[in-house]
Parts: structure tokens; C-alpha cells; sequence
């Protein structure tokens, strides 16, 4: 099935090449990216950054170069096959490449259309049918051609490079036009608001009830706990019962604690104030607060002991919090296109996003922290 192995294997190797490069050097989200085994030959997770005219032509080349070898590889180059073999490839590249110059060809108009890629194709044809023609001038292989070599070209040719192509780019995606909770429309590019991690975690503390306060509580008070009078729920979440105790969680706020001993009238006992408040449980004798990222460990039998397990949750998924389309993304002066944001969580905790038009927006109500 294979005429000329070494012809071969150099389109294999020259494939390997082009998803090194995809996978390491170019930033934009390419269909390979649905392979899991494609994440192991990511030598960063972000990609490295190279001059946009030593990235743009290279993939380009390779595919016309690869996929030539590859090919040759199948079928010889007997005849006039090493000059007909780059000159078809040449042909798929162009029609690709062309039909990123139009946005009405669906998935095949995803990039951008270069005339440094066209002429980087041009030169993988040259390049590579002079490298056909004189390994055809070196040794004629005899073998008969297989059945199935065209087929395996094409198939291999066409997997290669619609796994390459690019989806939109940062600067595209950033330029599109999104809907926002308020119902305006704006570019998709949104820059995140950051709340500081000391702020976000504050001072915890439990205050309680002055007025309904039994023995336990009160020396609370005694021992110099601040007082606070129930006035009522707000944003209640989930409630959560142990012992005679019943906890409710204010989303975002804290945790109300009652003496649920008549269930029928449960008595207010007091509140933990946590920012980001969202699960409560009793876990081995301590009061435990899911707030965003962080756990809070409250101590049951000492209600002033209290520590925090920071980032033992995961970040919050923005993209299921953002408006659809959106994308993190800022515009640079220097190369005057949307370049993406990544989310630096050394300064903070993201708690919303500002809009193009300058409006801000927050996931949650903590604007209030800032």
C-alpha cells in the first residue's frame, strides 16, 4: 500500500510538526481541541506568542508540503504523479483558503483570508514538486498502486485540514453583537470586575440575639459578641436542620441560626455573616458555609472559632454566567484588534464584567464591597 516509505513517513512527520505548532502556537479554539489526547502535546495552557508574520503562512505550508509527501508516499511519483500530486493539494488550499474571504460557506469561512498564506501555499507547491521530482529521478518503484492509497489521501487530507481550521478569531468574536441582562446590545468584548480577596472573605463573625437569647448565647454577648436583632428573612436559600438547630442559608449574606425546639415557633438565636453564602452543613461537630470559592469552618462548640479553607471550591463557570457570546477580551492600541483577558486570579475574585459601552454588570449583588 505504501510506495515510497521514506516519502511517507516524512508527510507523517511534517503532519506531527503542523499539530505541535497548532497546538502550542496559535491561539484561536480549533476543532483538534474536541480530542482529548490533543491537550497532550500542549506544552502550555496558554499558547505562546509568536510575530503574527512567522505564524500565519507556517501552517499553510506545512499542509501543502505534508499532505504532498503523505500522498506521494501512497501513490509514487512515477509518471507525472510529483508534479500532479502538489498541484492538487495546491488546489484544495486555495479553495479553502478563498472561502474564508466570504461569511455565507458556514464552518468553511471560519478565519481569516491572507494573501501571505496564498503565497505560502504557491511555495510549498514549488517546494514540494521539487522534492518529487527528484526522489522520482533517484528510484522508480515498481509496486502496483493500491485501491485504497487515494482514498486514505484524501481522507487523511481533508481531516488535517478542516481539524486545523480556525473558529472565528478573539478580535471577531469580541465584534460581535450581544444581548445584555438589561436588554441592550453591544459589542460581545467584556472586561472583568474584580473584588479583591480580602474584601470578598472580610470579617466573619457570628452575631446574635440579645433579645432572645438563651444560656449558650449570652455568653456570647457576656464574652463581647456583637448583638443583632432578627428583622426578618432575606434572599433565603436552602434550610438545613440538626438537633434542635435550624440554619437557613441568606444567599450571599450568611446563615440564620434558630432554636427549632418547637418547630412551631422557632426561636432566632443569631447570624453568621459570610459574604458568598450559598450551602450549609454540620461535618464532624463544625458549622460549614460554602461561599463561592472558599468553605468556612465554624467551630459548633465555640461559634468565635472561625477559619476558611480558601479556593477549596472551584471558580465559578462564567461562561454559563456571562450573556451568551460574550468573551473576555480588551482592545490594544498597539495592534488595534480585541485581544483576549485572561482572568487573573492573584488580584481577585471576578464578581461581574463592564460592557464596551462602559455598563457594568455583576453576577452577584457584592458591588456593594468594592
Amino acid at each position: 500500500m505504501i510506495k515510497s516509505p521514506s516519502l511517507f513517513w516524512w508527510g507523517i512527520f511534517t503532519g506531527v510538526i503542523g499539530m505541535l505548532f497548532y497546538a502550542n502556537f496559535r491561539e484561536p479554539q480549533i476543532l483538534f481541541d474536541a480530542l482529548p489526547a490533543y491537550q497532550w502535546i500542549k506544552f502550555s495552557a496558554n499558547p505562546i506568542m509568536l510575530p503574527r508574520y512567522a505564524s500565519e503562512w507556517f501552517p499553510s505550508f506545512l499542509h501543502v508540503v505534508g499532505m504532498s509527501l503523505f500522498t506521494a508516499g501512497l501513490l509514487g511519483t512515477e509518471g507525472k504523479r510529483w508534479l500532479a500530486i502538489p498541484i492538487c493539494w495546491l488546489g484544495v488550499d486555495l479553495a479553502f483558503e478563498f472561502g474564508q474571504a466570504t461569511e455565507t460557506l458556514g464552518v468553511l469561512s471560519y478565519g481569516n483570508f491572507e494573501w501571505m498564506d496564498v503565497t505560502a501555499l504557491i511555495m510549498a507547491t514549488i517546494f514540494s514538486t521539487i522534492w518529487l521530482f527528484q526522489h522520482n529521478q533517484k528510484a522508480i518503484v515498481k509496486s502496483k498502486k493500491s485501491q485504497f492509497a487515494i482514498p486514505l489521501a484524501v481522507v487523511v487530507g481533508s481531516a488535517m485540514m478542516l481539524g486545523s481550521y480556525q473558529s472565528p478569531t478573539v478580535d471577531q468574536k469580541a465584534r460581535y453583537i450581544c444581548t445584555y441582562p438589561d436588554q441592550s446590545e453591544a459589542i460581545c468584548a467584556i472586561e472583568p470586575i474584580y473584588l479583591d480577596w480580602e474584601s470578598f472573605r472580610g470579617e466573619k463573625q457570628v452575631s446574635f440575639s440579645a433579645e432572645n437569647s438563651n444560656a449558650l448565647t449570652q455568653a456570647y454577648i457576656d464574652a463581647g459578641s456583637r448583638v443583632e436583632e432578627f428583622i426578618g428573612l432575606e434572599n433565603s436559600g436552602k434550610i438545613y436542620l440538626y438537633q434542635h438547630y435550624m440554619f437557613i442559608i441568606s444567599e450571599l449574606r450568611g446563615v440564620y441560626i434558630f432554636d427549632n425546639t418547637n418547630r412551631e415557633t422557632p426561636v432566632y438565636l443569631g447570624f453568621v455573616h459570610v459574604h458568598g453564602a450559598s450551602d450549609v452543613l454540620i461535618h464532624q461537630g463544625m458549622l460549614v458555609v460554602a461561599a463561592l470559592t472558599d468553605l468556612v469552618l465554624i467551630d459548633f462548640n465555640n461559634l468565635n472559632s472561625i477559619t476558611t479553607q480558601e479556593l477549596a471550591l472551584d471558580y465559578p463557570n462564567y461562561d454559563r454566567l456571562s450573556p451568551q457570546a460574550t468573551i473576555f477580551a480588551k482592545f490594544s492600541e498597539s495592534s488595534e484588534e480585541y485581544e483576549s483577558v485572561y482572568l487573573d486570579y492573584e488580584i481577585g475574585l471576578v464578581i461581574g464584567y463592564k460592557n464596551a459601552d462602559g455598563k457594568s454588570f455583576y453576577f452577584w449583588p457584592l458591588e456593594e464591597l468594592l
